[in-house]
């Protein structure tokens, strides 16, 4: 009969083993699940005038489905997770300045000649862009038929999963490989400064609602532009983000820390304030087709 009583040091190593393995599998959050409701609620309110009645009335519930892409990564089973994962980060030096395409398909074409993976390298731009669009035909829908409730619901849900994307990439380290740490040879160190960065909003307490109150969106006449220009000015970020390491990592509340914090804020508010009134403006030029039933 085998004996199968385990030694102090052999459990010591399998569960060292097993804590280095699901650390690993961990997904990486972009702020959270708090700051991305009242960022929301506060895009939400800042746009509130110029969309239907009922989309400000119902901040509540964007703003909670504004959690949901973060909770899909949890979901049990393997092709959600693989699936939604890349979607909230795109490592964007992988690229070496070619030009994005406008379509996720055609990226993936990209990558294979550049022999790189969609889950190595993200795929951030596509969520936002199609999400929008998925917004901008529902908003169409509500312009067709305003009284249904299921599509201001569906109006409602769109809004907070789009919302979610648009505010990830506002955190610098979601676009860059240099997720957690600088990359050496491949290789991403995690130090924990990610995690500083998810915390960042409420550590330093910044009060979102009043900063959303000083800003003033429009709608932008080109999405494919508006996201490619703003990757380029947030990674811009990324190197002040490690110039304040020490002082993120020992949660020091410095002006230089509160500063990254509320521009970060500003760009989340004012990025989601936008494309909220883009797909609203946009949805003016939707055809609805005749089969299409409410």
């Amino acid at each position: 009969m085998k004996n199968y009583h385990l030694s102090g040091k052999t459990i010591i190593i399998r569960f060292c083993l097993s804590f280095i393995f699901f650390w690993q599998l961990q997904p990486v959050y972009p702020w959270y699940a708090a700051t991305h409701v009242r960022l929301t609620a506060a895009a939400v309110k800042l746009v509130a005038k110029s969309l239907p009645e009922f989309f400000g009335k119902e901040q509540k519930l964007i703003s909670l489905t504004s959690q949901d892409p973060d909770f899909f990564t949890e979901v049990h089973g393997p092709a959600l997770r693989v699936r939604e994962k890349p979607d909230h980060y795109f490592d964007s030096e992988y690229l070496e300045g070619e030009i994005l395409p406008q379509t996720r398909y055609e990226y993936y074409q990209l990558l294979q000649k550049k022999k790189l993976d969609p889950q190595q390298v993200g795929c951030l731009p596509y969520a936002i862009w199609e999400w929008t669009e998925r917004l901008t035909g529902a908003f169409a829908q509500h312009r067709k038929w305003p009284e249904s409730k299921e599509i201001q619901i569906k109006c409602l849900v769109y809004a907070g999963i789009v919302s979610h994307y648009v505010q990830d990439l506002a955190m610098p380290l979601h676009v860059t490989m240099h997720y957690d740490g600088w990359m050496r040879e491949g290789v991403c160190p995690r130090i924990g400064l990610h995690q500083k960065m998810d915390a960042l909003l409420e550590f330093v307490g910044l009060e979102i609602e009043k900063i959303a109150a000083e800003i003033k969106v429009k709608s932008s006449g080109n999405m494919f532009v508006l996201v490619t220009e703003n990757i380029k000015e947030i990674h811009k970020m990324v190197e002040e983000v490690y110039s304040l390491q020490n002082q993120l990592l020992t949660e020091k509340k410095s002006p230089e820390v509160v500063s990254l914090a509320t521009r970060c804020c500003r760009k989340a508010l004012s990025l989601t304030g936008t494309v909220l009134l883009t797909a609203w403006e946009s949805s003016s030029q939707v055809v609805i087709p005749d089969w299409l039933e409410h």
